[in-house]
């Protein structure tokens, strides 16, 4: 008969062939900087920093300060492979968002072109709606009772007016979305900008498509 490994070793490598538990890479960094991060009471480091995160609500909770002041904005970038960029704004005054939006200090939801729309549309593609969903199920929980601001933006190219619809209709497509997933339509104020706030310079590619995106923005 083959011989048994002992109970413990058996335990190793059981441990050991599990698939490791999936996290989100959160790239962090802030203006100025350093910053320092802090979870539920926990220390993470100082941005610039790459932090793991096991549960996506946690991304929301992250918080900075930078010479004992709160940030004025704190924006949360979803990219592709459930990889993050949590970035953080400090200073005097407000943010040029939340300046517009006539808040004090904003946290910003910000989805990528390649996540939710092609050049010229305003159609959600499918593989953003998983994201989406997350997003609803965050909002409804630890966000239940705050104002949501959905707002579009577009890059320079084309008149003021269409950039204008544009940003409008994509605003209104990721409220409805919202909405069938269970947010309450009276929380939600779809906004357009067009290409007013740029987050790059649009005069490449990759700038441009930094600029169209939406944004699900409240008030901190």
């Amino acid at each position: 008969m083959p011989r048994l490994l002992p109970p413990l070793v058996m335990l190793l490598l059981l441990v050991a062939c599990q698939k490791p538990k999936a996290t989100y890479e959160v790239r962090t960094e802030s203006t100025p900087s350093p910053a320092t991060l802090v979870l539920d009471g926990r220390k993470l480091g100082s941005t610039p920093i790459t932090i793991h995160l096991e549960h996506p609500e946690d991304i929301a909770k992250v918080r900075a300060q930078f010479e004992g002041h709160d940030p004025i904005e704190q924006r949360i970038r979803f990219l592709p492979d459930d990889k993050v960029e949590l970035i953080f704004l400090f200073g005097e005054g407000r943010s040029p968002m939340a300046k517009a939006l006539g808040l004090a200090r904003i946290l910003v939801f910000e989805y990528a072109a390649g996540l939710t729309f092609d050049v010229n549309k305003w159609d959600l593609k499918v593989g953003t709606l998983p994201l989406l969903q997350r997003q609803a199920g965050l909002l409804n929980s630890s966000f239940k009772d705050i104002k949501i601001q959905v707002c579009g933006h577009t890059d320079s190219t084309g008149t003021q007016e269409q950039n204008l619809e544009l940003s409008i209709q994509r605003a209104r497509a990721v409220m409805d979305y919202l909405v069938t997933q269970g947010v309450a339509r009276e929380r939600i104020v779809p906004m357009g900008f067009a290409a007013a706030y740029p987050l790059a310079p649009n005069a490449t590619e990759e700038g441009r498509s930094q600029n169209r995106r939406t944004e699900i923005v409240l008030g901190m």
